[in-house]
């Protein structure tokens, strides 16, 4: 929300153009007020205001209704935004043309008349006066070129930007109005970060591409007048120079694109890496992916190495042409028989006059490759935008008028009815027939693919109807199975636009179990949302959702599954209290999976391969030998109370109560106020739950208001706690995606938002460098620009190529012009009488000085791109290196985005734009200081005049450059705003088409794109301001030259008229280059920071212990038998942190099969962390086959253990990469292996087999295929010992099966460690181990373990409830040593000893947790019409 603005607080509008008078705008007069609030405080931008005519709003209506012209133009063979654009900013854009005119006309007036005139003074001739008018008449024109150059820049970035405001809004505005996000949400966000951009570029430099052939044409017309046929190698050489200048700008584009892609395809492989660095380093696969990236990077380097070398040869015709045209007009010239009869004053004035207008000739030519680059960028983003803008638009869904056939009731009738999406030819929903009337529950089932989403979109209207009858009469709430939530607060989540009803919204909130969110939360309600509600649980999210839907009040509800991500108490809760009863008027359509609902729902609709396979009442399906209960409890989850993810995820440090109140119940929930802790807040749950289950979920509860109940102000922390919160974090050890990190709080989930939209290809190397959001947030009005030291230029110096060559370096330019200046000189003594067979040798003399010029000029520039791009890939490659060789805790406590954009934008700066910056700076600074220096040789009262306006130039910069940083900040800061808004409104466009509220996201996105302008428009303005201001500081030392040639005139000096010419000439060069030399050594200084950044990073990062220890390599067999033993094991994740495993001590036998339980913090995921030795021990040992694995390299170590991890982890490459990255199997090995995981027909089936492409993340493979080739890559690794995280992915009961079945068969003869999620697959290990609280609390076999009533798996599975309890004792009769052994019956045991309450974990039969992150099903029966494929069952149901 916007911060009303203090009628105190002066406000300043943005002005350009003509809006003022044209003195005013001319010497943009509004800055010096801009100046002035700065000076007082900080500037925001409230402090901004734009003109009317700015607005987005105004320049985005006015385009629309362009392109809408366009469209409707049947004349037109194809539709062009470029034409719109024309029509739209063209008249005004076409008029400043004429200031690029004037700009020419005042330059050439002042260096070919009024030079001229000046050196025919200095010669002798003219009166003094008729001088100072020329020496003043100078001046003007220097002014009047500035200025009218300046503001053509300054206002073709005023155009620009309107350009790109106006295309951002008519993109957005199409995205609202798409069928299908075709290509993906990246491609629109880089038409925005990226295309944009480049059509704003091209308005800044279009005018430079045709005025650059015309100012050259001008050159050599003015040299022909003034040499006559002696001007003729001017225009041979010129006009040879300018097409292979023209040709330069087009290779320069070419590489840039080139080097784009390449730099985003290394980004995605670094993001790749760093999402996925657990897994990485448990494979010891961190030397395979520093080839690849390597192998991106050399590429990568090629690129940028020819890119610079192109620019090098940019700047050597720049520095060139002029030297080399005067050679080639000399040579005429001084050889022509009259010139030995001219006197010297008239040989000094049209030579130096020439020379004058031949320097003016290297703006257009250092303009024209940019402009040639800029506008090629832009005719390429005309394609891809028209290519978007005239992609298919959704129909607006048609609600019905009339009662459907005059029954009000209905609210959806379809009758064979068939729907396809857009681009794809076969329908995903065939002969549909539904009728549904206000107060009908219908609930909607089937497998994966089935078509239970496409329903909703048909009744959304957002999928094509093909065939048959579909109406809707009603408004229209929808709750799309991943909750989409705005960056905004809860309370606007819920509101969602609609007026504030505080009865309504208490209800709501209460319904849908929010209240105590909104208590444990910090703000409550007002609490921000981050983006894609990163900052709270998938289930608050979807609880949100549901509040969204419940509150818009709509006549048709339609729930997309919510419910299955939610605590099964919260969303049983939900199921009644909401959906059941205060839905009971509406129309909803409720799909699920999840069995426990469907009893109670009116009617049940089956679907199978995108038709409704069966229709009925749930009485009706069982009539039809439909045992809905068959698969209720075939997935017994352990259910954890210490699991709170679900309640509250702003991580916090909490005292732990040391008791509970037993009275409390789940009636009422009492829960503290965390900002009020004497008060108390009581929230009704709903009743109806099952009584064998209360105390189970009131330990839940309990545990939820104990470890809130106080924040981290109480400062009594208990190490428990700490130790849990550790433990926590590190759940999904073998996850190794991007899960939340270690003392991250929400920033490190924000940062990590950047890397995953680099995964999912959403961005390029440039919308990533738009992207400031991924720093961490700072006030801005704070913000300072960093300060970089001494040292980190020395540093840099050093690189790679070391100092001395680096210092060779920089001293070549400044050696360069040396030898250019003193060629300048020599041409006096071409002007001077001599004798007429002196003039060939001394031309000889300055033909080899050019000759040095040129071949020096490129010299230098090669040797700058070898320096320049060596030094980059050091610090490229040491800081990878330094990467990949930290520890995990490192990756824990850094935001994964932070990681990432090192490797990205700071990387690119330090790549591109530094290179690009330093060659300019390099270039310009010995020119401007040689000059300066040289007019003082030749006239040094000038000296004083530099002096005094160098010191001006200083103050100049210095009471500006807070504000232009400050307005950088603000440009950078608000550009994320805008993506993020965009990329959240194409995530949601069902939600916003069905709650209708399109046009006020479109206001947002105008809002969003005013207050970037705002900064982009009035930082340009700034940097005008200084440019002009410079370049009336440089005329004023054109003036004084002038001067003081006109006050020193010496007759008597034959050479006077030669170096007043040679002076002014040169002095006339200050114009432009100054504020360019400035302004590129600022951009050096600023790009820096990001080589302080790498820098940072080489230097700073710890690493890990030695992958090989070559003294100690184990041998060559060891790890065969799969021995493990652990003594006395003590383990912190930090050297001062509390101890999360404590003297742990258990012996593993060869080929044995162990279990792991235990609750949250027990030190589960902790024991295999010290296993591999991601974290170092404190104190103990592990041995491994008898071997203490501390003493190896861990690259051995690791090799040694194969990894299955929860969440399959596929990389982006081939299948055999993926499976032998190090080539060490042969083909017939890893065909073996994929005929082992049942994968060996769907990869022998495509044509490429072994070598068929993996898509990033495994896009084109299944989640239960990733799941099969992660067990294969686990055989081919050829060890004795499994580390297996049981998957608890939603993956379909078939697949599920295969997977269970695949670890069996062919790990038989492993030595296997599963950490537990399931009761009943842990049934058939050999021992199960019992943690709690970092100790072995039990190990032995499962038989044992439930003889003892008084144990802790006792307890646990007793915890179960009856049902799965028998068959958990089943199973572990069936591995039981002898079975005429009898077992205590568990299920009849109901009370838990007090000692045991509350470290007792749950067992759900049918539903997990948020913090599991799953998308929890209740499988359906197979029974129902074969819809869903019957698993094999277990040899446990075969016994039954």
């Amino acid at each position: 929300m916007a911060v009303p603005r203090s009628p105190n607080r002066p406000n300043v509008t943005i002005h350009g153009g003509n809006r003022l008078n044209f003195i005013s705008s001319w010497f943009f007069l509004w800055i010096f007020q801009l100046l002035n609030i700065s000076r007082k405080r900080n500037l925001g931008k409230d402090d901004l205001t734009l003109q009317d005519s700015e607005t987005a709003k105004v320049v985005g209506d006015r385009l629309e209704n362009f392109w809408k012209l366009e469209c409707d133009n049947k004349k037109n063979s194809k539709n062009s935004i470029r034409r719109a654009l024309v029509k739209s900013f063209g008249n005004y854009y076409a008029f400043l043309g004429l200031y690029k005119l004037f700009g020419a006309f005042f330059t050439f007036l002042g260096a070919y008349f009024l030079v001229n005139r000046l050196i025919d003074y200095a010669s002798g001739n003219n009166s003094t006066l008729a001088a100072y008018m020329y020496a003043l008449g100078l001046f003007l024109c220097a002014l009047f070129s500035s200025i009218f150059i300046n503001q053509l820049i300054a206002e073709s970035t005023r155009v620009g930007v309107q350009v790109r405001a106006a295309l951002m809004v008519l993109i957005y505005r199409k995205s609202l109005r798409l069928s299908s996000v075709s290509g993906g949400t990246g491609d629109i966000i880089n038409l925005v970060a990226n295309d944009c951009n480049r059509v704003a570029e091209a308005c800044v430099n279009f005018h430079f591409l045709w005025s650059s052939a015309v100012e050259i044409i001008a050159v050599l017309i003015l040299a022909c007048v003034e040499l006559g046929i002696a001007g003729l190698p001017a225009l041979f050489i010129l006009l040879v120079l300018f097409p292979i200048q023209y040709k330069l700008g087009r290779l320069t584009s070419t590489i840039s694109n080139t080097i784009t892609n390449i730099t985003s395809s290394r980004i995605h492989l670094m993001s790749e890496i760093l999402t996925a660095i657990k897994l990485i380093k448990f494979y010891a696969w961190e030397s395979y992916f520093r080839e690849r990236v390597g192998r991106v990077r050399r590429k990568e380097f090629s690129r940028l190495l020819s890119g610079i070398v192109v620019k090098v040869w940019t700047f050597c015709v720049v520095f060139g042409a002029p030297v080399l045209a005067m050679l080639g007009c000399l040579c005429v010239k001084v050889l022509s028989p009259g010139y030995i009869d001219e006197k010297e004053g008239i040989r000094a004035r049209k030579i130096f006059t020439v020379l004058a207008l031949f320097y003016t000739v290297r703006y257009p030519l250092i303009m024209l490759p940019i402009a040639v680059r800029t506008t090629l960028g832009a005719l390429n983003s005309f394609e891809r935008l028209n290519e978007f803008l005239m992609q298919p638009e959704l129909e607006p869904l048609k609600q019905e008028k009339e009662p459907i056939d005059d029954d009000p009731s209905i609210r959806i009738y379809m009758h064979d009815a068939d729907f396809s999406y857009e681009g794809v030819s076969d329908p995903a929903l065939r002969f549909i027939n539904m009728k549904v009337k206000q107060g009908e529950l219908i609930a909607i089932v089937g497998d994966v693919g089935a078509g239970k989403s496409s329903i909703l979109s048909a009744i959304l209207g957002q999928i094509r109807k093909d065939n048959g009858i579909c109406k809707i009469r009603g408004s229209i709430s929808y709750v799309p199975h991943d909750a989409w939530l705005l960056n905004s607060t809860l309370k606007d989540n819920i509101l969602f636009g609609n007026d504030y009803d505080a009865k309504r919204y208490q209800d709501v909130v209460q319904m849908c179990a929010l209240n105590r969110d909104f208590t444990l939360l910090s703000y409550g309600d007002m609490t921000e949302i981050g983006d894609r509600g990163v900052n709270l649980s998938l289930g608050q999210r979807q609880r949100v959702s549901v509040a969204r839907a419940v509150y818009n009040n709509a006549d048709i509800i339609l729930l997309d599954d919510p419910l299955s991500v939610m605590d099964p108490v919260v969303g049983k809760h939900i199921f009644h209290e909401c959906i059941r009863k205060h839905l009971k008027d509406k129309a909803v359509i409720f799909v699920t999976n999840q069995l426990q609902y469907l009893s109670e729902c009116d009617r049940i609709m089956v679907m199978k391969d995108g038709e409704c396979f069966e229709e009925g009442t749930y009485d009706e399906l069982t009539t039809k030998d439909v045992n809905l209960a068959s698969l209720i409890g075939e997935y017994m989850e352990i259910e954890d109370p210490d699991q709170i993810d679900e309640l509250i995820n702003e991580i916090r440090l909490e005292k732990v109560a040391e008791e509970l109140d037993e009275s409390d119940g789940l009636e009422s929930l009492m829960v503290a106020d965390s900002r009020n802790n004497h008060t108390l807040k009581e929230y009704p749950l709903s009743s109806n739950r099952t009584q064998s289950k209360s105390d189970a979920h009131e330990a839940t509860i309990n545990r939820i208001v104990e470890l809130n109940s106080h924040t981290i102000q109480n400062a009594n922390i208990n190490e428990q706690t700490i130790s849990k919160m550790i433990e926590r974090n590190n759940l999904t050890i073998l996850g190794g995606a991007g899960k939340t990190r270690m003392m991250g709080t929400q920033v490190n989930r924000e940062l990590n938002v950047t890397a995953k939209a680099v995964e999912r290809n959403q961005l390029t190397i440039h919308s990533l460098n738009e992207r400031e959001g991924i720093t961490p947030i700072i006030d801005s009005d704070r913000r300072k620009e960093p300060k970089v030291s001494l040292h980190v230029y020395l540093d840099y110096f050093r690189k790679s190529t070391g100092f001395s060559l680096t210092l060779l370096m920089i001293i070549s330019f400044f050696l360069m012009a040396a030898v250019r200046f003193f060629s300048d000189w020599w041409i006096i003594n071409l002007v001077v009488s001599i004798k007429p067979e002196q003039f060939a040798s001394r031309l000889g003399i300055y033909g080899a000085l050019v000759g040095v010029v040129l071949i020096g000029v490129f010299a230098r520039g090669e040797f700058f791109a070898w320096v320049m791009m060596h030094k980059s890939q050091a610090l490229h490659d040491q800081t990878f290196v330094k990467v990949m060789r930290a520890p995990m805790t490192y990756f824990d406590i850094t935001p994964l985005g932070k990681i990432l954009n090192v490797f990205a934008k700071h990387q690119y700066l330090a790549d591109d734009v530094l290179s690009d910056n330093a060659l300019q700076f390099f270039s310009w600074l010995p020119l401007i200081i040689g000059t300066v220096i040289f007019i003082i040789i030749l006239f040094p009262w000038t000296g004083i005049v530099a002096v005094v306006l160098s010191f001006c130039i200083w103050f100049l910069i210095y009471v500006s450059k807070d504000v232009e940083e400050r307005f950088k900040h603000l440009d950078a800061d608000s550009k994320a705003p805008i993506f993020s808004h965009l990329s959240a409104t194409l995530e949601g466009l069902a939600s916003i088409r069905v709650y209708n509220v399109q046009n006020r996201f479109d206001d947002q996105n105008i809002e969003k794109i005013n207050t970037n302008n705002k900064a982009l428009f009035a930082m340009m303005q700034v940097k005008s301001w200084q440019s002009l201001y410079i370049d009336l500081l440089a005329s004023i030392f054109i003036f004084a030259t002038a001067l003081v040639v006109i006050i020193r005139r010496d007759n008597d000096d034959q050479r006077y008229a030669s170096k007043a010419g040679l002076a002014i000439a040169n002095a006339l060069q200050l114009l432009i280059f100054v504020q360019w030399m400035i302004r590129s050594g600022r951009d050096v200084a600023a790009t820096m920071d990001s080589v302080q950044q790498l820098l940072y990073y080489r230097q700073n990062i710890p690493s890990e212990r030695p992958n090989v220890i070559e003294s100690n390599r184990p041998p060559p067999d060891w790890g065969k038998s799969g021995e493990i033993e652990f003594k006395d094991v003590t383990l912190r994740y930090n050297i001062y942190g509390v101890a999360v495993l404590k003297s742990i001590s258990f012996h593993i036998h060869p080929r044995e099969k162990i279990g792991i339980v235990g609750k949250t913090g027990s030190g589960k995921s902790t024991l295999l962390v010290s296993l591999l030795r991601i974290v170092e021990l404190a104190e103990g040992n592990i041995f491994i086959d008898n071997l203490d694995t501390s003493t190896i390299g861990l690259r051995d170590l690791r090799n040694s253990i194969a990894i299955i991890p929860q969440e399959p982890v596929i990389f982006a490459g081939t299948i055999r990469s993926n499976l032998d990255p190090f080539k060490k199997c042969t083909d017939e090995e890893i065909w073996n292996a994929l005929k082992a995981v049942h994968l060996y027909d769907k990869v022998k089936s495509s044509t490429s087999r072994l070598d068929t492409q993996v898509l990033e993340n495994g896009r084109n493979f299944s989640l239960g295929q990733r799941q099969l080739f992660c067990i294969a890559r686990a055989l081919l690794k050829k060890t004795n010992i499994l580390v297996l995280d049981e998957a608890t992915s939603a993956v379909d009961l078939q697949t599920d099966v295969i997977i269970q079945e695949t670890i069996k068969k062919n790990f038989a003869d492993y030595t296997v460690l599963t950490i537990a999620h399931r009761l009943n697959t842990i049934m058939e290990a050999d021992r199960i181990l019992c943690l709690n609280e970092g100790r072995v609390v039990e190990f032995d076999t499962p038989f044992n373990l439930l003889n003892n009533p008084e144990g802790f798996f006792y307890q646990l599975v007793d915890h179960s409830g009856p049902e799965v309890a028998t068959k958990l004792k089943q199973i572990a009769l069936q591995h039981a040593p002898s079975n005429n052994t009898t077992i205590p019956d568990v299920s009849k045991s109901s009370i838990i000893p007090k000692e045991h309450e509350k470290s007792t974990t749950i067992i759900s039969p049918t539903t997990s947790t948020d913090s599991h992150h799953n998308n929890q099903h209740s499988h359906m029966p197979p029974s129902l019409g074969e819809v869903f494929v019957k698993p094999t069952p277990s040899i446990s149901q075969q016994k039954d």
